[in-house]
């Protein structure tokens, strides 16, 4: 049995196209006002197509509830890569582990600001990696675990 254990971070789940971006983003925000407004990063694939980063937690909390209408907006490119690999050599994985974070009791609604690692936390992508992993690995039996990891 093969297992992967993996740490996923803000540059591991990109945007492909800004387009539902802002719409998705203010339903969220009407839903949980604690929802900040972040302007996007832009970032180059290897290829020179341009892709946007946002922290994880908000991309988390925008995308979640929009995996079948609009999940094809995501990209993964480290974890496309790792399974081009694995799939090359015949070795892909029984088992996923996905180690997330999430430091919500350790930053009140008052130190939420945009530079809060708070923000960095990965919880909310949850979701979204299952989604990805459901369709990238079907054959793989998925166990998704969260972990707290106190301080930055």
């Amino acid at each position: 049995m093969t297992t992967w254990f993996l740490t996923i971070g803000n540059s591991d789940v990109l945007l492909n196209t800004y387009g539902n971006w802002d719409l998705l983003e203010r339903q969220a925000r009407a839903k949980n006002r604690e929802i900040l407004h972040f302007t996007r990063t832009e970032v180059s694939s290897p290829s020179g197509r341009k892709m946007w980063v946002f922290p994880a937690r908000s991309l988390g909390l925008v995308y979640a509830n929009h995996l079948e209408p609009i999940g094809a907006d995501l990209e993964f490119p480290r974890l496309d890569t790792l399974c081009q690999e694995f799939e090359r050599g015949d070795r892909l994985p029984n088992r996923i582990i996905i180690l997330l974070t999430d430091q919500t009791y350790l930053f009140d609604v008052s130190n939420r600001k945009q530079n809060s690692p708070y923000w960095q936390d990965t919880c909310t992508l949850q979701s979204i990696l299952e989604f990805y992993f459901t369709n990238k690995l079907p054959s793989a039996t998925q166990a998704i675990v969260r972990t707290i990891l106190l301080g930055v």
